[in-house]
């Protein structure tokens, strides 16, 4: 059975734990904590290999967020140029000129998330690629301690948690911003 010290020691603590639901009225939240976010620098490593896809992705991102803006523009022209003047000529100019924002913004968005979902998709693989053969190479008696269960399931959860934010949440981001 349990000893007289650990019965003594199991009714103190729950002692004090009475006395805290006692005393506080509501339950106390803690503090967020500050993220720190110098370890996603690490990812910098994976994506220098794909620097060029890098840099379209970018070049594809900055014409989608410019495009959105300009379509306010185009919009003022087709109202101003196009409906405010009888010109037929004027309406069709205003007109050519939104379906030519809207459809380059189409292009760039859709060149955006290719590149931005390839991305994702390599850098994930040359992540699992590279913690399997770290966990291949771990010894013997690591796997005696370790379940191995879990480092399965962190190995998969935690690289599918990487890909989805570089494939999709970190050019979100940046787009709306």
């Amino acid at each position: 059975g349990i000893g007289a010290r650990s019965r003594r020691h199991l009714a103190k603590r729950r002692d004090v734990i009475a006395q805290q639901r006692m005393t506080t009225a509501q339950p106390t939240v803690p503090a967020p904590r500050r993220r720190n976010l110098g370890s996603l620098a690490m990812l910098l490593g994976y994506l220098r290999p794909y620097a060029g896809r890098v840099v379209a992705a970018s070049v594809a991102l900055l014409t989608a967020a410019g495009l959105v803006l300009g379509l306010g523009q185009g919009l003022r022209q087709l109202i101003d140029q196009g409906f405010g003047t009888a010109s037929r000529t004027q309406l069709d100019r205003a007109a050519l000129l939104m379906f030519a924002v809207v459809a380059t913004l189409a292009v760039a968005t859709g060149c955006r998330f290719y590149l931005v979902s390839w991305l994702g998709e390599r850098v994930a693989a040359d992540l699992r690629r590279d913690v399997f053969n770290r966990v291949t190479s771990l010894s013997p008696d690591y796997f005696e301690t370790a379940r191995t269960g879990d480092i399965l399931s962190r190995m998969t959860a935690d690289v599918a948690v990487l890909q989805a934010l570089i494939g999709s949440a970190i050019s979100q981001w940046l787009h709306n911003g």
